[in-house]
């Protein structure tokens, strides 16, 4: 067995390039401070900056990585470190996924380093990873299948007896908890270092203002990402998110994000009458009692609205009364729940006015009416609309005027509304064009807004409770590049605090 290991590890080593220095533990790197759950960087308590790997990581460094500490004698401990990495088995993961620090199993999806694949996805350097609330908490790296039953596989694993590299029954051994297969978002093979238009992406804003890495939306049946020009987002009281997203197909299509990151796939919504629903805009609410609200623009131009009860089962499609008419014909919509259980509505109608109109607990409408214009003249004109409630029942919209700049109000308590004033642009320009946008409200009052520049990338910025605004900044790119082109953007506040972003790439 010996004999073979040493085999393995100098084949490792030529097929990845690699010289003996690397058989040790990786050197350390200049960073800035991190989150330290566990003490080893001097405890600073807040994220400075994701624990990412430099660049994209080849599988077979991977695997080398794992290697390094077979037959090292090390022993197994929660407490103990090897060179910069915690002596256990998420500990053992993160120095071979060559994260800057160690993570703990159930960090690695929720800060978006690693991803839930399905079995026939995993190849070397994935792995299997018990992660449920409660348990004790494993992961074992995936080498290879030992024959073609996929009954066993080849793992890395450090276990109480050390560091091992040997057979093991998928998923795991017996009555050792529930474990699923899992991708590192940074592994060559797992992405990218482009997209393709319209691909969804997905990425969290903690609540300490850092970014979590992008992950890629897989697609329906085997496709591996999901393209599309529209998308929604809406984050529940119980932690977990809904996405829409219109497909190239242009149907609607819907999933969830739980608490502990795991994806449902997209599946269709039923259309009205038909057996999918075709749109060209949808947005989507969360609402106090667990249950969300969906819009979408059908094919004939109309707003419908649906509600998923928190059974899961849909109430379906029917359309929303116009403004003396029998039905809304819109260009966009927007939906946001407030605290008390109603729903307020944005809408661009066909005559490019923005209208407003609220759902109340009952279910009934109070009909759209339209919003006064800047300084109060006329009915504002708009592209592009979005819709927030905060925690005090007020909602914040934001739109895009005929100018295509952004422009932002609030509706007070009172049902009366603020006015629209212009935000300030990027980097000290006067105003900010914006080809898409969204807003969000924050457990702590604040709102945060989302936009696609007239440069094509996404920006980002935070309005406090005091009123100011912390300014746009652009959103740092996909694998590791310096900006996000982006077509549309969706974002959702969370009862953690963090945001979630979903963007169709440019």
């Amino acid at each position: 067995m010996l004999s073979t290991r040493t085999t393995r590890r100098s084949a490792l080593q030529l097929a990845a390039g690699l010289t003996v220095a690397l058989v040790t533990a990786p050197p350390a790197r200049a960073r800035t401070p991190i989150f330290d759950p566990f003490g080893d960087q001097g405890g600073v308590g807040i994220w400075g900056s994701m624990p990412l790997p430099q660049s994209i990581v080849a599988r077979a460094d991977i695997l080398a990585h794992a290697e390094s500490w077979i037959g090292k004698g090390l022993l197994y401990s929660s407490t103990g470190f090897y060179g910069r990495y915690r002596t256990d088995s998420s500990g053992y993961a993160s120095m071979a996924w060559d994260l800057e620090t160690s993570l703990d199993t159930t960090t690695f999806i929720p800060y978006g380093i690693a991803t839930v694949i399905a079995k026939d996805q995993l190849q070397a350097g994935d792995a299997l990873l018990n992660d449920a609330p409660g348990s004790a908490g494993h992961v074992v790296l995936f080498d290879s299948w030992t024959d073609s039953s996929r009954t066993s596989y080849l793992g890395y694993e450090f276990t109480p007896a050390g560091v091992q590299h040997h057979a093991i029954p998928y998923p795991y051994l017996p009555d050792r908890g529930t474990f699923r297969p899992v991708r590192a978002n940074w592994a060559a093979g797992s992405l990218s270092t482009s997209l393709a238009p319209n691909e969804f992406v997905h990425n969290i804003r903690l609540a300490n203002g850092s970014w979590t890495p992008y992950l890629q939306l897989l697609g329906i049946g085997s496709a591996p990402t999901f393209n599309g020009p529209e998308t929604a987002i809406a984050g529940m009281p119980n932690g977990s998110a809904q996405v829409l997203g219109i497909g190239n197909d242009g149907n609607v299509y819907h999933q969830i994000r739980s608490a502990n990151g795991q994806w449902s796939g997209f599946a269709t919504l039923d259309g009205v009458g038909t057996p999918t629903m075709q749109a060209s805009k949808v947005a989507i609410a969360a609402m106090p009692d667990g249950t969300s609200q969906v819009l979408a623009i059908g094919n004939d131009g109309n707003i419908y609205h649906q509600t998923r009860l928190t059974s899961g089962s849909w109430t379906g499609f029917a359309p929303l009364n116009g403004v003396g008419t029998p039905t809304m014909q819109a260009r966009e919509v927007a939906i946001t729940g407030l605290p008390d259980g109603t729903s307020q509505v944005l809408a661009i109608g066909n005559d490019g006015n923005v209208y407003h109109e609220r759902r109340l607990t009952d279910g009934s409408w109070t009909g759209f009416a339209p919003l006064a214009g800047l300084n109060g003249a006329g009915a504002m004109q708009a592209g592009k609309i979005g819709i927030a409630g905060l925690p005090d029942g007020t909602a914040q919209a934001v739109v895009t005027g005929s100018d295509g700049n952004i422009y932002h109000q609030i509706r007070l308590n009172s049902g009366s509304w603020t006015g629209f004033v212009a935000l300030n642009g990027y980097d000290g320009a006067p105003m900010m064009w914006a080809g898409s946008i969204g807003i969000t409200g924050l457990p702590d009052g604040t709102a945060q807004v989302i936009a696609v520049g007239n440069d094509g990338n996404v920006y980002h910025e935070v309005r406090f409770t005091s009123g100011s605004w912390a300014g746009f900044a652009p959103v740092q790119g996909y694998a590791l590049a310096p900006a996000l082109p982006g077509v549309r953007v969706a974002i959702t506040g969370m009862p953690d605090g963090s945001s979630h972003m979903v963007v169709a790439a440019r």
